[in-house]
This record gives C-alpha cells, structure tokens and sequence, in this order.
C-alpha cells in the first residue's frame, strides 16, 4: 500500500494539534496540583497516542510515531502497575453512560475499552481505524 501524495490541509492540521495542546495542558494542569490523578495521566497518554498515529498516518513519520507512543505507553503503564483494573474500571464506566445522553460512548464502550487478553491490540486498532475514519470525514473534498 503505498501513501498518497495527497496533503491534509494546514487549517485542519494546525486545529488538530492545537486541540491535542490544550488537552495536554488541561491534563498537566492537573497533575501539577494532582500529581498522581489516574485520570489526567490517562487522557495525557491518549493525547500521546493521538500524536502517534498522527504520526504514522498522515505524517508517515515512524520516528516520531515511536516517540510519541512510548510516551502514551509509559503513562498507561503507570497507571496499569498503580491500579491494575484501572481500565476495566474506566470501562465500566463508559458502559454505565446513559445512551440517550451519550449513544455514540455507550454503543462503543466496549471496544474502546476492551476485553481478554489482546485488549490492548484491540484498543489500539479500535483508536487508529477511528482516528483515521476521523480524519478522512474531516478531509473529503468539497467539505465547507
């Protein structure tokens, strides 16, 4: 399979890394009055993880994609080693959301959560393909 030469509009790339700085700094905010909340350590790794898949999906830059990801790694397993069923805990949260408040989170607790033994695997493809299919809605020609 081979990349497109096609480019993501600077627009679009500049709103998505300055929404993945605010959350960062929303989540560093936290830690320094908090420094050990699960929580802000668990959204700072996601933004890590968005930053990595970014990076190898649209910036086709693996250096940087292992960079970004080994921070999004070293704060979940932080968390996981503190809290072993921290993420089961987190999913059994999303799945209590009320659909009819949040129907997009309640129908996909589960495999933004997921189960058994390759959750991480999972998890991690569940988070690319919609961080992908994300991106390519954003992207479409004729968008306003």
């Amino acid at each position: 399979m081979q990349a497109t030469a096609r480019q993501m509009p600077t627009e679009e790339r500049n709103a998505f890394f300055r929404y993945i700085e605010e959350s960062q700094a929303a989540c560093q905010a936290i830690l320094k009055q908090q420094p050990r909340n699960r929580d802000a350590r668990y959204f700072l790794g996601s933004a890590y993880g968005a930053l990595a898949a970014f990076a190898v999906t649209i910036d086709h830059d693996k250096r940087e994609a292992f960079k970004q990801g080994r921070q999004a790694y070293q704060q979940h397993l932080q968390i996981v080693q503190e809290q072993p069923d921290y993420f089961e805990q987190l999913n059994a949260y999303w799945a209590s959301m009320p659909a009819d408040r949040f129907p997009h989170v309640a129908a996909l607790a589960e495999e933004i959560g997921g189960t058994g033994e390759d959750e991480g695997e999972i998890r991690f493809a569940f988070a690319l393909d919609l961080f992908i299919t994300g991106l390519a809605a954003v992207t479409t020609a004729g968008r306003p």
